[in-house]
């Protein structure tokens, strides 16, 4: 079934370390050089750098499957006076888009009722490659 999501209140502190660990431990993320990225770039005032930073800093925010068969995630991070959003594919291991939030939103417009992906995280990573470390 596609058009699953899982936010991270849904999952276990395992099934939410497991995803930061495998973000994490990616290098070479491909996809900071798209047009669609480089457009997002330009529009919120983010560096690549920064970027890279809220994927090596960041909290998972949810993982779906909207564009199954490929698994994504999206990443939060707090970086100076706002919180950079981040979704990448976990099944390529590229940036897909990202924006810019205040550091105080609270989410109250969040649609609770889109999150009803029941899946083990864990389980779901362990059927992705490996990401290489370099």
């Amino acid at each position: 079934m596609t058009d699953q999501r899982k936010h991270r209140i849904q999952m276990s502190n395992f099934e939410a370390d497991a995803v930061t660990t495998f973000i994490q431990s990616i290098r070479g993320w491909s996809g900071l050089n798209n047009t669609h990225l480089t457009d997002r770039k330009s529009k919120w005032n983010v560096t690549d750098g920064e970027i890279l930073q809220a994927l090596r800093e960041g909290e998972i925010v949810e993982v779906h499957n909207n564009n199954a068969p490929e698994i994504r995630a999206v990443v939060r991070a707090d970086i100076g006076y706002r919180s950079i959003c981040v979704t990448v594919s976990l099944t390529n291991k590229s940036i897909v888009t990202m924006w810019s939030n205040t550091t105080n939103d609270q989410h109250f417009t969040l649609r609770t009722e889109e999150y009803k992906w029941v899946v083990n995280i864990r389980q779901l990573l362990a059927g992705l490659r490996t990401p290489q470390v370099a």
